[in-house]
């Protein structure tokens, strides 16, 4: 699970930038996070909405 609010994003240079917007994840993009220092890639982004308004609350992502 990823709650962009309080997610820390790492650009390729290494700086710190706001969380992205996963929903436009084009499938073809090569998506990566680190877990414990081994990098896995992103297969699948499920959109998790706030129950009483059209934002998200958080992105379950699915690693292989």
């Amino acid at each position: 699970m990823v709650y962009p609010d309080y997610v820390k994003a790492v650009d390729s240079a290494g700086n710190s930038v706001s969380c992205p917007d996963l929903s436009k994840m084009d499938s073809d993009d090569d998506w990566k996070i680190v877990a414990d220092t081994v990098y896995r890639s992103v297969a699948n982004v499920n959109i998790i909405k706030q129950p009483f308004r059209d934002m998200v609350f958080c992105y379950e992502l699915e690693v292989v």
